[in-house]
């Protein structure tokens, strides 16, 4: 008997356990975008990433939070970061433009990153584009122990890519941009080859006239145009300048979009 209210004891305990709600972060009071709930930051770091973001804030009205954490209490880290953004409204409303990047030291476990993003920024911080940000601009950094500066990289990252000053490429777009560069004009050559044998029968045939033969000169002038229509993209502006404070989160709301990575 003694053993069998130990065992419904023990299965009760570990119902429980399964039941009962992951504490989440609290709201901060007052608002703050820079919340260090693991102390990894020191003062002068923390008030400058939150200037930044405050900064970032202000001009593009997009919000990206930065909550720092040692314990994920049990959850996956990318489901917390979803429940932080939710629950405290990151981004504005009606807009959902808003992003959260959690970090988990490294404890007796690994550490974990994880960005989540609102529904409104989720076409330029698309799941890939959430992992490389992870993997290649805040990772390495963090292996080498320059937590600081791997969160700055992630940061300025999210706020270049969400202000659409910056573009991920694929690793093939070099090769399909040149290739379409070659492509073009392997058109124009077949398109002058076939004008100028017409026009050449055509003079043949009424006695020869330059009037309204297609010349060397006229393809050179189509391809320069051409290059100029299909030139590259430049962007410009910038998201800094003086702050007077953050104002507090604006109602956002977040789908299911982000990526997680640990070292």
């Amino acid at each position: 008997m003694n053993n069998f209210l130990r065992g419904c004891l023990l299965l009760l305990s570990f119902w429980l356990s399964l039941s009962s709600p992951a504490q989440i972060p609290s709201r901060p009071v007052p608002p703050r975008l820079v919340n260090d709930l693991a102390g990894l930051l020191d003062n002068t770091m923390s008030y400058k990433l939150e200037q930044d973001l405050v900064a970032f804030d202000d001009s593009t009205s997009n919000q990206i939070c930065l909550v720092i954490v040692n314990d994920l209490q049990g959850m996956d880290i990318l489901d917390l970061a979803f429940k932080i953004g939710e629950q405290w409204q990151v981004g504005q409303s009606g807009f959902d433009n808003g992003a959260v990047l959690l970090i988990k030291t490294k404890t007796t476990t690994g550490g974990e990153i994880a960005i989540a993003t609102g529904y409104g920024l989720e076409a330029v911080l698309t799941d890939a584009v959430c992992k490389r940000i992870i993997e290649e601009d805040m990772l390495p950094l963090f292996r080498q122990e320059r937590y600081y500066e791997g969160i700055q990289a992630g940061l300025e990252r999210i706020m270049l890519l969400a202000s659409g000053e910056f573009a991920y490429e694929s690793p093939d777009q070099d090769l399909i941009t040149a290739f379409g560069f070659f492509a073009l004009f392997v058109f124009f050559i077949i398109v002058f080859v076939v004008l100028l044998s017409k026009k050449n029968k055509g003079n043949n045939n009424e006695g020869g006239t330059n009037k309204g033969k297609f010349t060397l000169s006229d393809l050179a002038k189509a391809v320069l145009l051409s290059g100029m229509a299909s030139g590259g993209r430049s962007r410009g502006g910038s998201f800094g300048g003086g702050t007077g404070g953050f104002g507090g989160f604006g109602g956002g709301r977040f789908g299911g979009g982000g990526a997680k990575g640990g070292w």
